[in-house]
C-alpha cells in the first residue's frame, strides 16, 4: 500500500483549529469570572469589616475603597485593581489586605472554570 488517507483527518483538524480557538476564548471568559470573583470577595471583606485590625481587612469607612474595586480587561490580561489613591497603602504599608486574602482564597476557582470549560469543548474534537 503506498499511501493511506485517514477519512475524517480533515474534519479533525478542523475541529482542533476550532477546539484551540474555543480554548483560548474559554480561559479569557474564566479568568474574568474569576476575577469578578475576586473582586466581589474583597469587596465583601471590606463592608462586613466593622473594625479594622492589621492584618484584617479595612473597616468600611465611606464606601469609596469598595467602589474603587475594579475589573480591568485589556486584550488577554486580566486585572483587579483598587483605584482609590489610598488603596494600595492599605494593602502593603498598613497592613490592611484585602485584595491579596481575596486572591488567596478565590485563585482555584480559575483552574476549576478552565478544566470545567475544557470538558465541555473536547466532545467538539470527534466527528
Amino acid at each position: 500500500m503506498k499511501g493511506a488517507t485517514l477519512l475524517g483527518l480533515d474534519r479533525f483538524r478542523a475541529n482542533l483549529r476550532s477546539y484551540s480557538n474555543a480554548m483560548k476564548a474559554d480561559v479569557q471568559r474564566a479568568a474574568t469570572e474569576t476575577a469578578n470573583i475576586i473582586a466581589e470577595s474583597a469587596k465583601r471583606s471590606i463592608v462586613e469589616t466593622e473594625t479594622s485590625s492589621p492584618g484584617g481587612p479595612p473597616a468600611n469607612r465611606t464606601g469609596n475603597l469598595v467602589r474603587s474595586i475594579k475589573v480591568r480587561t485589556k486584550g488577554e490580561e486580566v486585572e483587579v485593581r483598587a483605584e482609590a489613591d489610598y488603596a494600595a497603602q492599605l494593602e502593603f504599608l498598613k497592613e490592611r489586605p484585602f485584595l491579596f486574602p481575596a486572591f488567596e482564597a478565590n485563585k482555584d476557582e480559575l483552574e476549576k472554570k478552565i478544566k470545567e470549560y475544557h470538558n465541555l469543548n473536547a466532545t467538539r474534537l470527534v466527528p
